[in-house]
């Protein structure tokens, strides 16, 4: 047992095990050692084996500083436990290594490979390099716009990003938008709500876009007639 004064907030941390839990704390709070005195009790108290523990971070510092410091807790209670206890928490510090303790993307990319075949992938895949990536996009891109150059409402929508001979302004677009959509998890359903707007029939009033119309339309309108009552006034 740590011999650290826990606020009564870290307290409930360490010691809720009623399922999820969120936790809400501000930089040099004592997350990182609030997270390991909760794992060292998972560990060390609750009996669970340290190999089944999953500990994701967002970088590879923070996974090791985090493997290092239960660790060290570990190796603490080592010294002063006795017989059994002291057996069993040097069987953990060696099932410590084994525990997944890594980034978001290292443990993604774990999870596909154990699990490959159940996603229709080759089990030689490998995760594409960020040049790679880029230079994929860019000839993807090339082909859509070079397949789409005769389409009259293509280029319509190319004519609205700009004026030059290129459509290099609408790929630039169609690009940011793909970035955009990428992010999110449910892109087809995303997708499918910001087209469906532009599909409603009716008067164009009763549209999104076309209360932003109206909106614009209106303040110009009162610009104007200020600018006409100034032009009266002189």
């Amino acid at each position: 047992m740590s011999d650290k004064k826990w606020t009564p907030a870290q307290r409930q941390v360490i010691e809720n095990r009623q399922g999820t839990l969120l936790v809400s704390a501000a930089a040099g709070s004592g997350k990182t050692a609030v997270l390991v005195e909760r794992a060292l009790r998972i560990i060390a108290e609750d009996g669970v084996d340290a190999d089944r523990l999953l500990i994701v971070t967002f970088t590879n510092a923070a996974a090791a500083e985090l493997r290092s410091r239960i660790s060290q807790g570990l190796e603490q209670r080592q010294a002063v436990a006795t017989g059994q206890a002291r057996q069993q928490l040097r069987r953990q510090r060696m099932l410590l290594q084994r525990a997944s303790i890594c980034t978001a993307d290292a443990f993604c990319l774990e999870l596909v490979r154990q699990n490959f075949y159940r996603l229709d992938l080759p089990a030689e895949f490998s995760v594409g390099e960020t040049g790679t990536l880029a230079g994929l996009r860019a000839k993807a891109l090339e082909d859509a716009l070079e397949e789409y150059a005769a389409d009259e409402d293509f280029a319509r929508f190319s004519g609205m990003y700009g004026r030059s001979r290129d459509d290099r302004s609408a790929g630039d677009t169609l690009l940011e938008l793909y970035e955009f959509l990428s992010t999110r998890p449910d892109r087809k359903g995303l997708r499918a709500a910001m087209l469906a707007p532009w599909r409603q029939d009716g008067l164009i009033k009763s549209t999104p876009w076309g209360s932003q119309l109206r909106a614009q339309a209106a303040d110009c309108l009162e610009q104007g007639a200020e600018f006409a009552r100034q032009l009266a006034a002189l």
